[in-house]
């Protein structure tokens, strides 16, 4: 089935993305503090995705990001 005009039927054309995360447990008197570092996306690639129930046509994906994550574990 081709795409129609508005991009709500229809095939998505294929796509790699690459994410990778790093994450380090110290241990910190008593508690455990979790550091991450994640990447979403790291080649900033172009991919589309349509919305489960209601769809507005083809979407464009997030772009790169960065994500900083810190836990405290007592």
């Amino acid at each position: 089935m081709l795409e129609d005009a508005i991009g709500d039927r229809g095939k998505i054309p294929g796509y790699w993305l690459w994410n990778t995360q790093i994450t380090k447990v110290f241990r910190v008197n008593k508690a455990n503090l979790r550091i991450g570092l994640a990447g979403n996306n790291l080649f900033n690639q172009d991919d589309y995705f349509r919305g489960v129930g209601i769809s507005l046509g083809r979407m464009p994906g997030p772009g790169r990001s960065v994500m900083l994550s810190v836990q405290i574990d007592i």
